[in-house]
C-alpha cells in the first residue's frame, strides 16, 4: 500500500509540475502568435506604405529597401522585425471616382488583362476599407490631392507559407519542450517525494519488526496462563489475563498485517478455488453466534462451483471480518445476508444487515484505521477499529475493491468485488 501511495503521489505531483510547464508553453505560444500576426501586420502596411512612397512601385534598389526596413526597427519596433517582402508579386493601379482603372501601373502578372485588372480593383473596393486583406491580398487604397486615388496591393501567399513554417517550428520546439519537461517534472516529483518516502518505509518497516517482536513475549505469556490453570482452575484474575492476551494477539497480529502491506513485505498466494465454497465454510460458524443473538444468519450462493484464481484465505478473512461486523451491528430479529454472485470477469460478496447503519459523515472514514462509528468503543461491538482496514487493505492486494452503501438506523452493505484471475500489479514508471 505504501508503494501505491508514493506512486499515486509523485504521479500527481508529476502531472501538476508538467501541467504548469505546458500551461507556460502555451502562454509562450499565444504570446508568438500575436507577435507575429502583429509583426505580419506591420510589415504588411510598410511595404504597402513604400509602393505608396514610390508611385505605386517597389523602391528603384535594395539600399533604399534596407534604409526603410532600418527606420521601421526603431524603438519598440526593432523587437517586431519587418518581413523582406522584395520579390513578392504586387499590384498598383490609379482610379477614378466612381471606381473605374485610370493608370495601370503595375499588374500581379504582365499577362494581365484590362478586365482582370479592373476585377482586381472592384474586388478591393468593395471591400469599402482603406486598408485590408480580401482573398490573400493586402491591399491599401490612397486618396490623391487630384481626386483620383491609388490602389496598392499584394499577394500574402508568401506570407502564409511562413506563417505555416512558423507553426511547424513552433510545434517542433513545443514537442521537444514537453518530453525535456517531462523528464524534468519526472527527477523532481522523486526528489521531491523520495526523502519523505524513505522515512516512512523505515517507520513502517520498524512497525512490522516490533509487532513481530510482540508476537513471542504474548505467547510466552498465553503459555504459562495456561500452565497455571491447570493449577489453579477457576480462577477469575487467570481468566482476565487470558482474555487479555488473545486480545492482545489480536491486535498485533492486525497490525503486523497492516505494517506488512504498507512495507510491501506481504505475499499473496494464489491458488485456484470455488469461492462459493471458501465463504460458505468462513461464514457457517457465525450461525450459532448470530443465533445466540437472536438474528438469523443466511447465505445465498450460487449451486455451481465458482473457480477463481486468487488467495483463498484472505477471500475468507474479508469474509469473516464483515459477518462479524454486520452482527454486532444489526437488530435483533434481523437478518444477516451474506450473498456471492458473479458476471464476466467479476466475483462479488456481498455482506447486507439492517440495524445500526452508518451516517453520511462516517461514510468516507469507515476503511480509516482505528476508526469506529461507536466512539464508545464498547467491548461488545467491536475492537480497535482495524477489521475493516486490514478488509479494505486485503481487496487491494488482490486487485478488486471494497464499497460500502448504508443508511442509517436502516442498513449497512458492504460488497468485495475481485477479478476471477487474479495479475500481479505493475510496478509504475513513477515508482
Amino acid at each position: 500500500m505504501t508503494v501505491d501511495v508514493f506512486t499515486h503521489l509523485r504521479r500527481k505531483l508529476f502531472l501538476g509540475i508538467l501541467f504548469v510547464f505546458l500551461m507556460l508553453l502555451f502562454l509562450y505560444g499565444a504570446i508568438s502568435n500575436i507577435y507575429f500576426q502583429i509583426s505580419m501586420q506591420q510589415s504588411a502596411n510598410g511595404f504597402l506604405n513604400s509602393l505608396i512612397h514610390n508611385d505605386g512601385l517597389t523602391p528603384l534598389n535594395d539600399s533604399d529597401y534596407a534604409s526603410r526596413i532600418s527606420e521601421e526597427k526603431k524603438g519598440i519596433r526593432y523587437f517586431l522585425s519587418p518581413v523582406d517582402y522584395r520579390g513578392t508579386p504586387y499590384f498598383s493601379v490609379r482610379v477614378d471616382s466612381k471606381g473605374s482603372v485610370v493608370e495601370l501601373i503595375h499588374p500581379f502578372q504582365p499577362e494581365m488583362t484590362d478586365g482582370e485588372v479592373q476585377a482586381v480593383a472592384d474586388l478591393i473596393l468593395a471591400d469599402k476599407k482603406n486598408f485590408g486583406i480580401v482573398k490573400m491580398i493586402s491591399y491599401k487604397v490612397y486618396d490623391e490631392e487630384s481626386g483620383q486615388r491609388m490602389i496598392v496591393a499584394f499577394d500574402r501567399t508568401r506570407e502564409q507559407e511562413f506563417g505555416r513554417r512558423h507553426i511547424i517550428v513552433f510545434l517542433m520546439i513545443t514537442f521537444f519542450a514537453a518530453a525535456v519537461l517531462a523528464a524534468v517534472g519526472y527527477m523532481l516529483s522523486r526528489f521531491i517525494t523520495s526523502p519523505v518516502q524513505n522515512e516512512f518505509i523505515k517507520q513502517q518497516d520498524f512497525i512490522a519488526d516490533a509487532s513481530h517482536e510482540l508476537k513471542t513475549p504474548i505467547s510466552v505469556i498465553a503459555a504459562n496462563v495456561s500452565v497455571l490453570e491447570n493449577e489453579l482452575p477457576d480462577n477469575k484474575w487467570l481468566g482476565y489475563i487470558k482474555s487479555e492476551c488473545q486480545r492482545m494477539n489480536t491486535l498485533v497480529q492486525d497490525m503486523l498485517f497492516l505494517a506488512k502491506d504498507d512495507a510491501g513485505r506481504y505475499e499473496l498466494s494464489v491458488t485456484g478455488f470455488d469461492i462459493a465454497n471458501a465463504v460458505s465454510c468462513a461464514v457457517l460458524p457465525f450461525e450459532s453466534v448470530a443465533f445466540e443473538d437472536r438474528k438469523t444468519l443466511v447465505l445465498e450462493v450460487p449451486p455451481e462451483p465458482v473457480m477463481v484464481e486468487s488467495d483463498e484465505d484472505k477471500i475468507k478473512q474479508v469474509a469473516v471480518i464483515l459477518t462479524d461486523n454486520a452482527i454486532k451491528n444489526s437488530y435483533e430479529n434481523t437478518e444477516i445476508k451474506v450473498s456471492v454472485f458473479q458476471n464476466e470477469d467479476r466475483v462479488s460478496v456481498s455482506v447486507y444487515n439492517s440495524g445500526y447503519g452508518i451516517s453520511k459523515d462516517d461514510i468516507n472514514n469507515i476503511f480509516d484505521r482505528f476508526f469506529r462509528v461507536d466512539k464508545s468503543r464498547a467491548r461488545k461491538t467491536g475492537g480497535y477499529g482495524l477489521g475493516l482496514a486490514i478488509a479494505y487493505a486485503i481487496s487491494k492486494e488482490l486487485g478488486g475493491s471494497l464499497t460500502v452503501k448504508s443508511e442509517e438506523q436502516k442498513y449497512a452493505q458492504f460488497t468485495l468485488e475481485v477479478p476471477r484471475v487474479y495479475r500481479k500489479k505493475r510496478q509504475s514508471f513513477m515508482h
